[in-house]
């Protein structure tokens, strides 16, 4: 039968078709299909939505990272954590507990500036980072 769509992919006219066929169920097995391709459709873009949402806001903090001024804290900490330092600078890291015991640093920037060298690809920055942190 020319013009003949089936549902099930078949081209015999008496099967279940849109178009065409004998049953009276084809209309609901249509609905049925639907509905379910809507509701994995819609998971999907639930999804989707949600990766989007974490992309965002990943971009957004690093873009608040690329415009952000460097503080001290984040000086100190960066040259503490340098990546030619070999050991250490455990007179670095005394005078970074001191500036922020005396609350010439503030805290909170301290520990945003040392979660930012925990971030880093270097392993050496980031145990230099960690020995920075066990002292704070």
């Amino acid at each position: 039968m020319a013009g003949y769509v089936s549902l099930r992919g078949s081209d015999d006219p008496q099967d279940e078709g849109l178009l065409g066929g004998t049953s009276s169920h084809a209309g609901e097995d249509w609905k049925v299909r639907l509905a379910t391709m809507g509701k994995k459709m819609g998971e999907s873009m639930t999804a989707v939505g949600g990766k989007l949402t974490e992309s965002m806001t990943e971009i957004g903090g690093k873009m608040k990272n690329i415009f952000h001024t460097p503080t001290l804290a984040d000086r100190l900490v960066e040259e503490a954590t340098d990546e030619i330092l070999i050991s250490p600078d455990w007179g670095r890291n005394l005078l970074i507990c001191d500036l922020v015991n005396s609350g010439k640093l503030q805290g909170g920037e301290t520990v945003r500036a040392i979660k930012k060298q925990l971030a880093s690809r270097n392993s050496h920055v980031q145990m230099l980072a960690l020995a920075l942190l066990e002292m704070a």
